[in-house]
């Protein structure tokens, strides 16, 4: 008798823990929710950290921590894009142009006169191309989007006016078979 008690006791003293625990969840959900102007991509890391790096012995947290982890480092570069592109572009250029100003260098040329005389050459070079090519590029992609755009409204204009069969019979397209080829492959 007295372990029944004791038993019915324990799932009353449980309701209460479980009521006080929802309640929590939920006075934290609003609690976040109120925080979402200030909440930041770090501050989120901090938390989710705080909270799951006890548990990282767990497989699942584990990777749910490095999974949280790769997040924040794709949207810090991608919020730091803007501000470290001249340095990667520096960076590469810079790694692209040393074996040149190696071989400068060998030939007893100091390396800041190498490094100055290949970076003149090379914004030369690039300036040349924007001059010379880039207008040629521009021009045809202008006359590429034209021709586009008059395809596209001629086509527009056989389905509008239905004289696409017509414009292919006279072409020598054999409709008929065409026709039997969408039915077949198209059922309605």
């Amino acid at each position: 008798m007295l372990n029944q008690d004791a038993e019915k006791s324990g799932k009353i003293a449980k309701i209460p823990e479980t009521v006080l625990l929802i309640a929590s969840i939920a006075l934290f959900l609003v609690l976040i929710y109120l925080m979402i102007p200030i909440l930041s991509p770090i501050v989120l890391l901090g938390a989710i950290i705080f909270l799951l790096y006890p548990f990282r012995h767990t497989a699942y947290i584990n990777r749910l921590l490095w999974l949280v982890v790769l997040l924040f480092v794709i949207w810090f570069l991608s919020s730091l894009i803007g501000v470290l592109a001249p340095f990667i572009i520096a960076f590469l250029i810079s790694y692209i142009l040393d074996p040149l100003v190696n071989r400068f260098e060998r030939r007893n040329i100091p390396r800041w006169l190498a490094s100055l005389v290949i970076m003149l050459a090379f914004v030369a070079v690039l300036a040349v191309f924007f001059i010379l090519v880039m207008p040629i590029v521009f021009i045809q992609f202008r006359s590429i989007i034209e021709n586009i755009s008059g395809f596209v409204v001629s086509t527009v204009d056989l389905l509008k006016y239905g004289t696409l069969v017509e414009s292919l019979r006279q072409s020598g397209i054999p409709i008929d078979a065409i026709r039997e080829v969408v039915e077949r492959e198209l059922p309605a």
